[in-house]
């Protein structure tokens, strides 16, 4: 992807700073926060802008900027209990009034545009109780707040582009690993072994951990960027994924393997986790017919990026 102009809304998070860096050679890309991130470089900083979606000024005056090729709208609050019920959230809320006025706000403003705007939406829309390879029109329900208010966010952006001069697609995703994040399930997992600590897994009520390498989510973002029929009819959903089961305990045993590390693994008690993992069908059809993703590989390749 080369001379576009890109608008990455919430860019100053972990996902949105990875794309920056990967495509801003070649592209003319801002990203937009509430705060001026810390931790980048001066010549980096140039490209930031104040954005709040609570402010509609802030709003007004990034797209003003510019006509925007691609806007991709990143920015949510992330606040998962896993103890909550659904009907939990409410207006007031954190979540609501991020991920869901926020981004209607958000989006008042930019259908007026003739880009082309991205959500990223989240796997935990759906219902953890569908049957895997979970396609995108599955049954959705959300078993915590956070994944209402990305379910309730995809029907706020869908809304906002039936009359519309921009046109719009959902993306849902995984969690993701690797990059410049220091945390996670399987960071935690690879230091532990490095370092032949004992390693124990919790493994009761798991249902989401990451699945998908962080250079493989630009990479499969891009090439269906590229390669997807942009009209302004509809706004359709893709699944961005491996499209490969994986399983949470199995990880921890292959990545042992791969590190050749004598740690012991040790459960919290016997796995009662069920298989939960999207389908990729509908996003490949628009991926090069040469390129291979793969969750093993990319284990492999973390392993590798993470010691240079």
């Amino acid at each position: 992807m080369r001379n576009k102009s890109i608008l990455l809304v919430g860019g100053t998070g972990y996902i949105g700073l990875e794309l920056y860096r990967q495509w801003n050679p070649g592209n003319t890309i801002c990203y937009t926060g509430r705060r001026s991130p810390s931790h980048v470089t001066p010549e980096e900083l140039e490209d930031y802008r104040y954005l709040d979606l609570g402010v509609k000024e802030s709003i007004h005056q990034v797209l003003r900027e510019r006509v925007y090729d691609y806007i991709i709208c990143l920015a949510a609050r992330v606040q998962i209990d896993m103890q909550s019920s659904p009907t939990t959230l409410s207006k007031g809320d954190v979540l609501y009034d991020c991920n869901v006025e926020g981004l209607k706000s958000f989006m008042e403003i930019a259908k007026e545009t003739p880009s082309r705007i991205i959500y990223f939406s989240s796997m935990t829309v759906y219902d953890k109780n569908n049957l895997s390879p979970v396609k995108e029109d599955s049954f959705l329900f959300p078993f915590h707040t956070y994944g209402q208010s990305k379910m309730l966010g995809e029907k706020k952006f869908a809304e906002s582009l039936e009359s519309s001069t921009a046109s719009g697609a959902i993306v849902r995703i995984p969690g993701i690993f690797g990059g410049k994040r220091q945390g996670g399930y399987i960071h935690h997992i690879v230091q532990k072994l490095r370092s032949e600590e004992p390693v124990f897994l919790d493994v009761g009520g798991v249902v989401y951990w990451e699945t998908l390498y962080i250079y493989d989510l630009i990479s499969m973002l891009k090439e269906w960027m590229e390669g997807y029929p942009w009209g302004d009819s509809s706004c359709e959903i893709f699944n961005l994924c491996y499209g490969q089961e994986t399983d949470f305990v199995g990880t921890a045993h292959s990545l042992k393997k791969l590190l050749g590390s004598t740690s012991t693994i040790s459960l919290s008690e016997a796995p009662s986790y069920g298989v939960f993992y999207m389908d990729n069908t509908k996003v490949r059809q628009y991926w090069s017919p040469h390129q291979t993703y793969d969750y093993r590989a990319a284990l492999r390749r973390y392993i590798h990026d993470s010691l240079v």
